[in-house]
């Protein structure tokens, strides 16, 4: 049944005076049943409105990587070199998939929880937050597959099938990460909404610090640290290149300078009161929540 109007958990959805069908009032349609709550939108699929936008804004197609994070030429004798150091380096993070291998697991399929798990927030405790997390998820896999399809990467293990991925390759080119372009946009988005304390710098190691673990930045930030880890992860089970991640790294960085234009990101925040908050306003909606 879930949780009675009354408790105030969801004032902004009912008049709180009702709660079965069979307590309608007087006949006709109660002017908060003429739209759909803002706050029961599946935060995913809010997130595709915000890329129907984004996919509006002028320049969103000519994202790409920096030119220097392009993935190797394979025809070229330079290529093949940066291609066989990568492979390399790749075998040699094999003997590290025991420790990270539940992590890519639950990684594989859903990154978001780490970050609720750093920063302690849920879809019911910080909902604009959450939802921010959702919208990095869904616009980042949009451009990463746009990119994917052209450059048309070769997964490693189709080059070294010595690599044996112990997870399943997906079904889509290399390069750029998907899952390094996600958690690079999903961290500068919260970055953005955090506490001060959040994005200060770490300046120090958090023993243990095997391959797994890039090595260590000073000027990194714990969502720095958080996105680097999710990326390294899929390097050791054997499905990115590091350049895969590097690029996907360089991808999030423009997908949030332009995502952050979109209409509903920069709209003003909502005020409080008896009404829905209007649509859109995502990123200072979720600011307020962290006042």
């Amino acid at each position: 049944m879930g949780l009675s109007p009354t408790l105030g958990l969801y004032q902004n959805w009912w008049p709180a005076v009702r709660w079965s069908p069979s307590d309608q009032g007087p006949p006709g349609i109660a002017p908060w049943t003429t739209i759909f709550p803002e706050m029961a939108w599946d935060p995913s699929l809010f997130g595709i409105t915000i890329l129907a936008e984004f996919v509006q804004l002028a320049g969103w197609a000519a994202i790409a990587p920096l030119p220097a994070h392009l993935p190797p030429d394979p025809t070229t004798p330079a290529g093949q070199v940066q291609i066989t150091a990568e492979l390399a380096e790749l075998a040699e993070l094999v003997e590290y998939r025991p420790e990270v291998m539940s992590e890519a697991l639950a990684q594989a399929t859903d990154m978001v929880g780490y970050w609720a798990g750093l920063l302690m927030f849920s879809r019911f405790s910080h909902p604009w937050t959450f939802r921010l997390a959702r919208i990095a998820i869904v616009v980042g896999e949009f451009v990463a597959m746009k990119l994917k399809r052209t450059y048309q990467r070769a997964r490693p293990s189709q080059l070294s099938p010595a690599l044996m991925p112990p997870i399943a390759v997906p079904g889509h080119a290399s390069f750029p990460s998907g899952h390094a372009t996600q958690a690079y946009l999903l961290s500068g988005l919260m970055a953005l909404v955090m506490p001060a304390v959040v994005n200060a710098p770490l300046g120090f190691a958090i023993p243990p610090a095997p391959p797994t673990v890039p090595p260590v930045n000073p000027a990194a930030t714990m969502l720095d640290r958080l996105a680097e880890r999710v990326a390294r992860n899929r390097e050791v089970m054997g499905l990115h290149y590091r350049s895969d991640s590097t690029a996907g790294q360089d991808v999030a960085a423009q997908i949030l300078t332009l995502l952050l234009t979109c209409p509903s990101m920069i709209a003003g925040a909502h005020s409080g009161g008896p009404t829905p908050p209007p649509p859109g306003g995502v990123i200072s909606l979720a600011q307020r929540e962290w006042l």
